[in-house]
């Protein structure tokens, strides 16, 4: 976060035994158990070969998160329409030094288009 961001800092939570912090929204989607459930259920494991993950409306990237602290060789693409999601989700990423496996874009899903080529193990 920049030094004038921080003058409003959002709030922020711990989840999995405090091995992932979360910035939040101020207003709007929380993050709760419900992330952390639906990552313990993506079925990602550590391979040779990267998993690439696809999350579709990620918000602040809470999701993605929790299955990088997991589990190893894995990448994570979130999108969600909401820009402010996508700072926290970037700001997230960086927060637990996850920024090298994450990319977060700020796109439609119902209009978003798959990079060519791109593969993605879970959705």
């Amino acid at each position: 976060m920049t030094d004038a961001s921080l003058q409003n800092t959002p709030p922020l939570i711990y989840v999995l035994g405090k091995a992932v912090q979360l910035y939040q929204l101020q207003e709007g989607f929380r993050t709760s158990i419900d992330a952390v459930l639906l990552a313990a259920a993506c079925q990602a494991t550590a391979l040779k070969t990267p998993q690439r993950v696809l999350d579709m409306g990620c918000g602040v990237g809470a999701v993605g998160l929790c299955v990088l602290s997991r589990v190893d060789n894995v990448h994570v693409t979130g999108v969600d329409i909401d820009p402010l999601a996508i700072g926290l989700a970037q700001d997230n990423a960086h927060l637990n030094g996850m920024t090298e496996q994450t990319k977060f874009m700020c796109e439609d899903i119902l209009t978003y288009q798959v990079e060519t080529g791109a593969r993605y193990d879970h959705i």
